[in-house]
């Protein structure tokens, strides 16, 4: 008897607890984000030898969750606007203003939405805070732009994405009625390889003259327990829908984990072009560097970086030491 008056009670508790689940409603949240790069540079052999404290790039921004489905974010790019002549120290853009829909293994984004073009070997590289991975620090795509992007995972082993995007980035946001358009897979075999495809293509527009242009991107990624090795190969055919201007480049870099916090990593890259067009930006690039993580939200990394201009001359080795703070 006793048993059963229990057993009765639990019941009806159950059925309590779970209809006032059921009548709370989704509660919304929000919270402000703040990612700051800064740095202290040398030049070791750099004939221009600049010396001093630079304040790279401030991000503000604020993430919030609409429902359990829905979420999205603001956030500022507060940098240097590197025009020439121009008094201006810093400019504020608007980075991303972006809604985010999410449901099972789908994943639908619009508004100033981050771009897919080369956000796996950026996570992958790690370091963006002392340098770009090599398509956006060459100038191949932008890291955001007004449109929109959805991916799908098929599978652990198979994911795939596309991206209409206006094609000028965040900072001139929309000057013609061409769009650049694309897609890519990442495949994931085993826990520890990550492969990448991706292309897209930006039109030319009405009444322009020119030539489409296209990207391509190849990545491949192993990350193993201490250290990591990821490659990528790079190609921008047409480059502003110039026709015969091509760029091509190389990029290969590794972390090694130490302890204590520490990380040891190295990059190398080989940018080259078409007829040598772009000859005066052409070149290889290679960086050495620690990072020391003071805690999760600060990060330190004094490094090493040489460039080889494809005109030749004498190399440009200068030492830097870069600061995050992310929270």
């Amino acid at each position: 008897m006793k048993k059963s008056i229990l057993a009765t009670f639990v019941f009806f508790a159950f059925l309590a607890v779970s209809h006032a689940q059921e009548s709370v409603p989704f509660k919304m949240s929000a919270k402000p984000t703040i990612t700051l790069f800064s740095n202290f540079k040398t030049g070791i052999a750099d004939p221009n030898n600049k010396i001093g404290f630079n304040l790279e790039r401030v991000y503000l921004g604020t993430s919030f969750v609409l429902s359990e489905n829905l979420s999205g974010r603001v956030r500022f790019d507060i940098g240097d606007p590197k025009v020439p002549g121009s008094d201006l120290e810093m400019v504020a853009y608007v980075k991303n203003a972006e809604i985010k829909w999410q449901a099972g293994n789908v994943t639908f984004n619009a508004g100033m939405i981050s771009t897919i073009q080369f956000a796996v070997q950026e996570k992958f590289w790690g370091y963006r805070y002392l340098l770009k991975s090599f398509q956006d620090e060459y100038k191949f795509g932008s890291s955001a732009d007004l449109g929109i992007a959805a991916s799908y995972k098929i599978s652990d082993l198979i994911t795939i994405d596309a991206t209409v995007i206006n094609g000028e980035g965040y900072k001139k946001v929309n000057k013609d009625d061409a769009l650049r358009y694309g897609g890519g897979v990442l495949i994931s075999p085993s826990e520890w390889i990550l492969l990448r495809a991706y292309y897209d293509r930006n039109d030319v527009a009405t009444g322009a003259i020119g030539a489409t242009q296209e990207n391509v991107g190849l990545f491949a990624g192993i990350s193993l327990q201490n250290i990591t090795l990821g490659a990528e190969y790079n190609t921008l055919y047409n480059v502003d829908r110039t026709r015969g201007n091509h760029q091509y480049g190389y990029s290969v870099y590794s972390t090694v984990v130490l302890p204590k916090q520490f990380q040891l990593y190295g990059r190398w890259d080989y940018l080259f072009s078409s007829n040598e067009y772009n000859l005066a930006k052409d070149g290889q690039l290679g960086v050495l560097g620690v990072q020391y993580s003071i805690n999760k939200y600060v990060q330190l990394s004094p490094n090493l970086r040489i460039w080889q201009s494809a005109e030749g001359g004498a190399a440009k080795l200068c030492g830097l030491v870069n600061l995050q703070v992310n929270f």
